[in-house]
């Protein structure tokens, strides 16, 4: 098979159809929760945004916990089936079914029994998430170790994700369209639309777990105790950088997927305009998915992933200072926008796991699952800590669902979708300007491992 000019064998090309076929599922998954779970909370649960952003803190505290947890011993998992294979499979269930309880609430109950399954539900989705997401991550870092190959493996896995999150854009938009008729008719769309998909997905990684095919030899090597791994992972001078980088791409995400509804509800007052927007962003984004492999190769991946960030800071920031009632303003945004996140969702993992064939070279041990539920946890928590602040910042301003908001209100929510974002990505930008692992670099480190790897087996 070849692609995009860079040759895959037949076993690596088998490998990516099931490898990417659940991101679709958890496209859909993550389009609904970023873009909707927040104001579905707070407008047709009516729970407080304090205590949806406290529930979402709780999550993360435990992910803490968890993703480095995971990471170890999927590391350190032998079984005829594979180390990361088994765990994907344990993952499906509890991540169907917590998707399903997280938009089928408890109605018809006090407030307290409410809040306690939502928050269950928030925790019990983001530990299952955690439970496919790291080993499906490392599966990704052990499928090929050619420095341009790796973009076509996460290339795959971003444009499934992107095909189930603008596949969501139906969904929400249909629950858009019933916000007029009472929250008893959405909470009833939501629930039966995610116990649909939460099925579907559940059956898509078990596919995933029994079609994938995990690199020979990846399970010869172990990785050191879980709380020494972690440390190896922020002692790592590249790791370090581009995890910080990545957590401020992340929030600033977080916050225009999180808040766009709001915006079209409360200040275009049109919340159907958020679909649209969304598809604004998502098409480029999917559509133009193959063009950063051979652009990578011609510019470089640092290159390439600073320009996504300054390219994403630029078009929130300008948001700001335009007509909200000029909609092609905002359509334009998110036409920059999305082409910017097609470029770092395909770039960014990819240089993460070139960084972890640095790690072996110093430490001599092998830990994709250890670097990507780092990863992991880093993704989560800038989501968590923006649903976090934003139910605080919207409490503490005034914010009353489903009423006009006061210009205290409409001004915040302004800032933290547009100027906020902004800083963010410049900053993360100017930062990633002086990370130093080029093509060469790294190559001369593949050289050193197999070198390595050559004088062991004599």
């Amino acid at each position: 098979m070849v692609f995009l000019g860079i040759g895959m064998n037949k076993n690596l090309g088998g490998s990516l159809v099931y490898f990417t076929l659940p991101t679709i599922g958890f496209g859909y998954m993550y389009g609904l929760i970023n873009l909707y779970l927040m104001i579905f909370a707070t407008d047709f649960l009516a729970i407080a945004p304090a205590t949806v952003g406290f529930i979402f803190g709780i999550s993360r505290l435990w992910d803490a916990i968890s993703d480095p947890l995971i990471g170890h011993l999927s590391d350190n998992t032998r079984t005829r089936f594979g180390r990361r294979r088994p765990w994907l499979a344990l993952a499906s269930v509890p991540l169907g079914f917590a998707f399903y309880m997280l938009f089928n609430p408890a109605t018809g109950s006090d407030e307290l029994i409410t809040i306690l399954w939502f928050g269950g539900a928030v925790i019990l989705f983001y530990t299952a998430s955690t439970l496919f997401y790291v080993p499906h991550f490392a599966i990704a870092a052990e499928l090929s170790e050619d420095y341009h190959q790796r973009n076509i493996i996460f290339g795959c896995r971003h444009a499934g994700w992107l095909a189930g999150y603008v596949m969501s854009l139906g969904g929400i938009y249909s629950l858009t369209m019933l916000h007029s008729e009472g929250a008893e008719q959405v909470i009833d769309f939501a629930g039966k639309q995610a116990t649909i998909i939460g099925l579907l997905t559940a059956i898509s990684v078990l596919i995933c777990a029994y079609g994938m095919r995990e690199k020979p030899g990846s399970a010869d090597r172990r990785s050191t105790s879980a709380l020494p791994v972690i440390k190896d992972v922020f002692k790592n001078m590249y790791a370090r950088r581009i995890l910080i980088v990545n957590f401020m791409d992340n929030v600033s995400f977080a916050l225009t997927s999180s808040l766009v509804i709001y915006i079209c509800t409360y200040i275009l007052n049109d919340a159907n305009i958020a679909s649209v927007f969304i598809l604004f962003f998502m098409l480029p984004s999917l559509l133009l998915v193959p063009i950063w492999m051979p652009l990578a190769r011609k510019f470089g991946k640092k290159n390439l992933y600073t320009f996504s960030m300054l390219l994403s800071g630029t078009a929130f920031g300008s948001l700001f200072f335009s007509d909200y009632n000029n909609l092609m303003y905002l359509y334009i945004a998110g036409i920059m926008a999305g082409i910017a996140n097609g470029c770092n969702n395909v770039i960014g993992p990819s240089i993460f796991s070139d960084i972890i064939d640095y790690d072996e070279l110093q430490t001599g041990d092998r830990k994709e699952g250890a670097y990507f539920a780092v990863w992991s946890l880093v993704w989560k928590s800038s989501s968590a800590i923006v649903l976090f602040v934003l139910g605080m910042v919207l409490s503490i301003v005034g914010f009353e669902p489903n009423v006009p908001q006061s210009d205290l209100v409409l001004d915040t929510m302004k800032f933290m979708f547009t100027l906020l974002p902004c800083i963010f990505y410049i900053v993360a930008a100017f930062l990633f300007s002086f990370f130093k692992l080029n093509e060469e670099t790294y190559n001369n480190i593949r050289n050193e491992l197999d070198t390595n790897r050559k004088a062991t087996q004599l």
